[in-house]
């Protein structure tokens, strides 16, 4: 399971719209037909077995029941915002701890969510992975 959250500088969430079809289009490119399905501020993709979550959060205040989530699933906690570096160092950590637990295609999908968010103006991304 991957989990990336998005926190906007401001208390707005008007990037909907604009996550939805990046993360579309970015999921089409590593799988075909791959789409991720929307319920509220959640954004759902399933693969192979894998799910990966992508939420937008009005506060950080709203990031605590993910975090409680986070923490009952075993997943890595970091505070710090994410980038593409840290992506990839946290990605590598668990290929190599657990080399049987994903497909690479999964870290492929896992990449694509964070490149979606991360093209969005005025948002922070966290992940728990």
């Amino acid at each position: 399971m991957f989990v990336f959250i998005g926190l906007p500088d401001k208390n707005e969430v008007d990037h909907f719209p604009d996550l939805q079809s990046r993360l579309n289009e970015s999921l089409n490119n590593v799988v075909p037909g791959l789409s991720a399905v929307r319920k509220e501020h959640l954004f759902t993709v399933r693969h192979d077995n894998a799910t990966i979550y992508a939420a937008l959060m009005k506060t950080e205040t709203e990031m605590k029941d993910w975090r409680k989530m986070a923490k009952d699933f075993e997943l890595t906690i970091d505070r710090n915002e994410l980038s593409s570096v840290s992506l990839d160092e946290r990605l590598t950590k668990i290929r190599k701890a657990f080399p049987d637990l994903y497909k690479e295609v999964h870290y492929d999908i896992a990449r694509a969510t964070f490149d979606a968010m991360d093209g969005l103006s005025n948002l922070k991304t966290y992940a728990f992975l």
